[in-house]
């Protein structure tokens, strides 16, 4: 016998959020590699700026957008998902937030 339909569902569901976490690194990440591969071909296609890098904005700005924002990003979006996307953690957090506000006005 196979496996049940909890069980069906249950893999479904962890398989949708498995999606969703890779998803959404790739969306965070694209923008970094996409900036080493044109710099990597820029290096050593063109003498280095190239025409790419030769703006200011892309020679200075681009790696500290694509690299160090889209990575914070995507650090603070991932507890969002998990919250939204794991039963446990929405009673972990609401437990230790009321817990907290419970010991903040000195009950326990």
């Amino acid at each position: 016998s196979g496996p049940t339909d909890a069980a069906k569902q249950r893999n479904q569901r962890a398989a949708v959020t498995v999606t969703m976490f890779t998803g959404l690194f790739l969306v965070c990440n694209l923008p970094y590699f996409v900036v080493k591969t044109l710099e990597t071909i820029t290096v050593h296609v063109y003498t280095y700026p190239g025409p790419l890098f030769s703006s200011n904005f892309m020679r200075w700005y681009s790696w500290p957008i694509a690299k160090i924002l889209f990575s914070v990003l995507n650090s603070a979006l991932n507890p969002a998902l998990y919250y939204c996307r794991i039963a446990g953690m929405k009673d972990w957090v609401t437990n230790s937030m009321s817990r907290d506000n419970n010991s903040s006005r000195g009950e326990e």
